[in-house]
């Protein structure tokens, strides 16, 4: 028993319990399978069958398909694009709320910074103001007791005591701050 499909060559069935032709890698379309027989031994004539075989294209060969996993794809790439776009735009929410948090605590330091600035200039001010009243009128000589000299010489020491501790206040804040920053 021999076999062709299509114009193709004859090809001898391996006969046993089964006979069987592969028909597997055939390509999608009409086919036409011819199978001869010998009429006898040592005879030249055969007897002919043809059978008319269509074989369909697979689901994943059709056009179709193809723009449809273009299309799915397509599609997922959208959504996570989209997805991605909306986490970036949370993510950016979330950082301008912290810039905005981070903004309104700079600014009342800094308003905290400018009031402990004004009062202890004022306080610096007002003893400056009293050691230069004291020492202008020792400067023109309206005080001749010994006594008032020396209680004015002792204001002047009080009041200068007052502005270096007030000076040191300062630099201590101003250290505690410059740590806080770094």
């Amino acid at each position: 028993i021999e076999y062709k499909l299509d114009n193709g060559d004859w090809e001898r069935m391996q006969l046993g319990k089964e006979p069987q032709i592969s028909l597997v890698k055939i390509a999608p379309g009409w086919h036409q399978l011819t199978i001869r027989k010998r009429t006898g031994f040592g005879s030249n004539d055969f007897v002919y069958t043809r059978l008319s075989i269509e074989r369909e294209k697979k689901i994943q060969e059709q056009w179709w398909f193809f723009v449809a996993v273009f299309l799915l794809l397509a599609g997922l790439i959208g959504l996570l694009l989209q997805l991605r776009t909306r986490s970036l735009i949370k993510k950016r929410e979330q950082l301008q709320e912290l810039v905005n948090l981070q903004t309104q605590e700079l600014s009342k330091s800094v308003e905290a910074k400018d009031m402990m600035i004004g009062i202890i200039t004022h306080d610096m001010l007002t003893p400056l103001k009293h050691v230069s009243f004291i020492a202008a009128i020792l400067e023109k000589g309206m005080e001749k007791d010994p006594q008032k000299i020396t209680e004015a010489l002792k204001d002047i020491k009080e009041t200068s005591d007052k502005i270096h501790s007030g000076s040191q206040s300062i630099v201590n804040w101003m250290k505690y701050n410059n740590k806080k920053v770094t």
